[in-house]
């Protein structure tokens, strides 16, 4: 219930096959350009997830063929434009680096251990 309200996709199974199903569903519906949300599989804390019950699993090559291969817009180990996250951003010069309020130390990058370099 903490995520209800997240705004992600969620998909509630009854059973076993339906949870099955519903994993194989989540990664083109999260992934699909047009929707690019997180998407959440539930099933019941007990009863469906100890319960053994029969389920239909798919064929490895179907399941990737529906699934497909993942083509990321925008990952993290991007040497050619790499994205900020965080405080630390290429390109610029640390935190500290220019001395307490950016007084008294222009022009200094610091040591070269902190400089940001490309992989």
């Amino acid at each position: 219930m903490g995520i209800r309200d997240a705004g992600w996709i969620q998909l509630y199974a009854e059973n076993n096959q339906e949870a099955y199903d519903n994993y194989l569903q989540a990664m083109p519906i999260g992934e699909d350009p047009s929707v690019r949300l997180p998407v959440m599989v539930c099933q019941d804390g007990f009863i469906t997830s100890h319960a053994l019950e029969n389920i239909v699993l798919l064929d490895t090559d179907s399941v990737k063929a529906f699934v497909g291969e993942y083509h990321p817009e925008h990952y993290l180990l991007k040497a050619e434009n790499p994205p900020g996250r965080g405080g630390l951003r290429p390109g610029l010069p640390l935190h500290g680096a220019q001395g307490p309020a950016g007084r008294g130390h222009e022009g200094r990058q610091g040591p070269a251990s902190w400089r940001w370099r490309p992989v």
